[in-house]
């Protein structure tokens, strides 16, 4: 345990053990208040697809109220509340690859109600943190495990995104949206309310950019979507659900019809019909570009990230 006297400017260690060793790979703790029932309450990963839920009223001594074991999922989890736009609370148990699983929680037991759902679309987004004090909503930034191109670091930061759900047929259905204050960090640079739906061609050479841009599709347009993204060549098809770049292709779901993609250096990220589906990739080159046949859509709007 650690303890901060001043807001958390600084830490000092206390020498106590509050949770002792479980088993060979026990780590990665998230504790958060559970007010409900007036205690702290701590997710633990154990070992493989094994997991505890611990409770403590006075943040030493902990006590083990439930062990889980899910299929699919390991390594850094997490157990939140989240409202749909009703405002209709549902828990969700969430692991390091983005699997999570729905259901309630007493401040003692996760009980699953429902199957297991992904919250991304590929591998690249891995062990996010969330942040749930920020007044009803819960943000998560997930790490981007990008390869590295000789510069100082590798990986970097997602941009926020705030979680909800929503019901996808049966299923409950984890959503991702950009965090709201990206609407005061826009600039329009294109609009097809101005200009008309037109071929869009954007290059910035080495500039640095960073854009962001929504494409609203004609609701009975089976028309395949392509995009030319920093060099790489992004595309989706509505029939088969299929979504690539640059080659790698992954089965989302057909039927969407709008698309929002940020771009800011080799990083590509992507949300698709209003934050159903998520994902982000590394692009070929750091420089801004984007192009497009605007015809294929309703509408779009492109924006610089300023």
């Amino acid at each position: 345990i650690a303890v901060s006297t001043d807001g958390g400017e600084t830490l000092q260690k206390t020498g106590k053990v509050c949770v002792p060793f479980i088993a060979k790979e026990n780590r990665d703790p998230k504790v958060f208040f559970h007010a409900p029932t007036d205690a702290y309450v701590m997710v633990l990963f154990l070992k493989d697809h094994d997991f505890a839920i611990l409770r403590s009223e006075d943040l030493e001594n902990w006590e083990m109220t439930q062990k889980l074991t899910l299929p699919d999922t390991w390594e850094c989890p997490d157990l939140f509340c989240l409202y749909d736009e009703d405002r209709r609370p549902c828990w969700f148990f969430w692991t390091a690859d983005g699997y999570y699983w729905p259901g309630e929680f007493d401040g003692y037991h996760f009980e699953i109600k429902g199957e297991c759902g992904h919250a991304y679309m590929n591998p690249l987004p891995y062990a996010a943190q969330t942040f749930d004090s920020l007044q009803g909503r819960t943000v998560t930034i997930p790490w981007l495990r990008m390869t590295n191109d000789g510069r100082p670091f590798t990986g970097a930061y997602g941009f926020p995104c705030e979680l909800g759900w929503m019901m996808d047929g049966e299923k409950p259905r984890m959503t991702l949206r950009p965090v709201r204050e990206l609407e005061g960090q826009l600039t329009c640079i294109k609009d097809s309310r101005d200009i008309g739906r037109s071929r869009i061609q954007l290059d910035f050479g080495a500039a640095a950019k960073a854009l962001y841009a929504v494409f609203d599709a004609d609701p009975k347009s089976e028309s395949e979507w392509f995009f030319a993204v920093n060099g790489s060549r992004v595309s989706y098809n509505p029939v088969t659900g299929v979504f690539g770049v640059d080659g790698k292709k992954q089965i989302i779901s057909p039927g969407c019809k709008k698309i929002a993609m940020m771009v800011d250096d080799r990083i590509l990220e992507v949300w698709l019909d209003d934050g159903r589906f998520y994902g982000a990739w590394e692009l070929q080159l750091p420089d801004a570009s984007l192009e497009t046949d605007g015809r294929d859509f309703n509408s779009y709007r492109i924006y610089e990230i300023i």
